[in-house]
């Protein structure tokens, strides 16, 4: 709290202090009231949401249906909203203009692990770590093996991937260093959904910071204490139950 009034005081402050500076010497900013359309245009947004959460998960609905239902409720928004024709294509391509860098780090963060995969270098880096990992104590293995996923997340920033391929080698492992498989487990969390937030290979990461207009060494340097401390925790909360400190 105390950092966003001084932010406020003085704007300069801020990390992003220049690219609020280009925000203000942009377009203007007019003000727009909450006209019936704009209630109808928001109830059509929050039954998008609703169709799909029904979608996806009694339908199994993916990326093709999804984006469906968003250009449906584009074209739906644009006909309430009382837009012509060519003040929704100006609409969509300027709104396209502002993601299309957002979509072309994301694709060179996918190229990235498709050079990885293909060249089989996942692999030797599973194979590598395991074999390093497996001459600590189980205490040691633990929080190895949070550091393995979070190195392994560089390369396979998908949860569910990084699970289908890690997990089946660090099972047996935990099982022969006397590690319960639960915090194996746990060190897959942490170490999946913590570096999330710091690897360029996360194109929900890279995306956002360049919709936000981030720049991702200012957003390396502002997050790299947090980043710190949320380790050290999480080394502290995979130490208890590998050590055998904790309370039924």
């Amino acid at each position: 709290m105390w950092y966003a009034k001084r932010i406020e005081k003085e704007p300069s402050k801020s990390p992003i202090g220049f690219i609020n500076a280009e925000f203000e010497h942009g377009e203007d900013v007019k003000e727009l009231n909450l006209s019936a359309r704009r209630k109808v245009i928001l109830l059509l947004f929050f039954a998008t949401l609703a169709g799909i959460m029904i979608g996806a998960m009694n339908y199994d609905w993916y990326i093709i249906e999804l984006a469906g239902l968003f250009v449906l409720l584009g074209v739906a928004s644009a006909f309430v909203g009382g837009l012509s024709l060519s003040q929704t294509v100006k609409s969509f391509i300027r709104g396209a203009q502002d993601l299309l860098m957002a979509a072309l780090i994301i694709g060179f963060s996918k190229a990235i692990l498709v050079v990885a995969s293909d060249g089989k270098i996942i692999d030797t880096v599973l194979y590598s770590m395991s074999n390093a990992v497996g001459d600590f104590s189980p205490v040691i293995a633990a929080e190895a093996m949070f550091i393995f996923q979070g190195v392994i997340n560089f390369f396979i920033p998908s949860g569910s991937g990084q699970a289908a391929i890690t997990m089946p080698l660090m099972a047996p492992l935990s099982d022969l260093l006397d590690v319960s498989r639960q915090t194996a487990v746990l060190s897959y969390q942490f170490g999946d959904g913590l570096f999330n937030l710091i690897i360029p290979t996360s194109g929900v990461t890279m995306g956002i910071l360049e919709i936000a207009r981030i720049p991702y060494n200012v957003w390396l340097k502002w997050i790299a204490g947090f980043m710190l401390i949320m380790i050290v925790v999480s080394m502290i909360l995979i130490f208890i139950p590998a050590s055998g400190w904790y309370v039924w």
